[in-house]
């Protein structure tokens, strides 16, 4: 059984604090800047976007199978 820690530090859950993170450090650079120009608008909008995307790539990413536990064989000694 995974502990506490296995279940945060996982790409998923990381890879949301990642889009609340981008999206907090945009909020707080728009609302203490008065006038933003264009380029501005665009590299904030820009870099949530890639942040979700970054989310979305790896929330549809198939989790990994357990393998199957394979047989050994034992070598007989003559």
């Amino acid at each position: 059984m995974p502990n506490l820690f296995e279940k945060l530090f996982t790409a998923r859950m990381l890879s949301i604090a990642l889009v609340v993170e981008v999206g907090f450090i945009v909020g707080i650079f728009v609302g203490r800047t008065p006038d933003l120009v264009p380029l501005q608008w665009g590299g904030a909008a820009l870099a949530l976007v890639g942040a979700a995307v970054f989310a979305a790539i790896v929330h549809s990413w198939p989790e990994p199978q357990p393998k199957k536990a394979e047989a050994t064989r034992v070598r007989q000694q003559p």
